[in-house]
């Protein structure tokens, strides 16, 4: 995969590290990376983070295949991140204060957040990735969720989170997956798992615009339209060619500035975040990489409750 296309793929870590992180290879891959991206897509089932992890509008602008558009902040002042490629995933990996937050994590991370220690890191210039050599870096599970959303980075003496990014397969060029992978990752096998659903702010996604879906009824048909089979799934340049690709430049820009952000959030408090397009109909999430043609149910969901 190109560094470009690593770069408009994850559109949360600064440009820098995406540039390095383009040469990882992984080592490892999971039994259901077997399963062939193409067939998986075809089939509606994830989500969030973001976070995006991080979930931002991920289009180029017209005409230059290279640029990266986002309704997210790729960071905030100061805010520093390291990539972590882990397992076929790309990680966000950081210790600053707006990062957790926006992610729904405590403000500090502590040896008490350690779960069950997963191995050890080697730092490269890329950031960090796995090794099987003993070393004075550790991963572990995230104690209080115990998912594969956000990992802990134990770097001699400092802990840090590692936020899920997205996946990234460097054996396919159009690595998406549906909606029910992204909810797989956070943890969520039903509506019971998810806590709220909100809008949040295009300037900060971390701040909610909107009221706070937390009834158990509006959950679960909010749970059961994302997870319908009749939910058309598409890959960022499958989706640009079929639709960006053949809108004027006022078309494209209107598109744009209708983006809204959902953020979902699960019970054990973390968030992940999906773009929004009312007046086309899509739903965008960073964290499969894949474009959702929105159906009836889902958009009378979506006007009823984030109005």
């Amino acid at each position: 995969m190109k560094n470009e296309k690593l770069y408009d793929a994850i559109s949360d870590i600064q440009e820098e590290y995406i540039e390095e992180a383009g040469t990882f290879q992984f080592r490892k891959k999971r039994p259901w990376q077997a399963v062939k991206w193409g067939s998986m897509a075809a089939c509606f089932c994830l989500l969030l983070l973001g976070i995006s992890y991080w979930t931002g509008g991920a289009f180029a602008k017209k005409g230059d295949n290279n640029s990266n558009t986002s309704a997210v902040p790729t960071a905030a002042p100061g805010d520093v991140w390291t990539v972590l490629a882990y397992n076929g995933s790309l990680y966000n990996v950081s210790n600053e204060l707006w990062s957790l937050n926006k992610a729904g994590i405590p403000e500090t991370i502590t040896s008490e957040d350690c779960g069950r220690l997963l191995g050890n890191l080697a730092k490269t210039e890329q950031g960090y990735e796995e090794t099987t050599e003993k070393t004075d870096i550790e991963i572990y599970e995230y104690a209080p969720a115990l998912n594969s959303a956000v990992l802990v980075v134990k770097d001699g003496e400092d802990y840090m989170a590692g936020l899920f990014s997205n996946y990234y397969q460097p054996d396919e060029a159009e690595a998406y997956s549906p909606v029910s992978e992204l909810y797989r990752v956070y943890g969520i096998e039903g509506a019971g798992n998810i806590r709220m659903v909100a809008e949040a702010g295009p300037a900060g996604v971390d701040i909610l615009t909107g009221t706070e879906v937390g009834e158990k009824k509006a959950l679960e048909d909010f749970y059961t339209a994302t997870m319908s089979t009749e939910l058309e799934c598409y890959g960022k340049e499958e989706f640009r060619e079929m639709v960006t690709d053949r809108m004027t430049e006022e078309e494209y820009t209107m598109f744009m500035e209708t983006e809204r952000i959902l953020c979902i959030e699960t019970v054990e408090g973390l968030r992940f975040y999906m773009s929004w397009y009312p007046e086309s109909g899509w739903l965008y999430s960073g964290g499969t990489m894949a474009y959702y043609k929105i159906t009836e149910e889902l958009g009378d969901w979506l006007e009823m409750y984030m109005k």
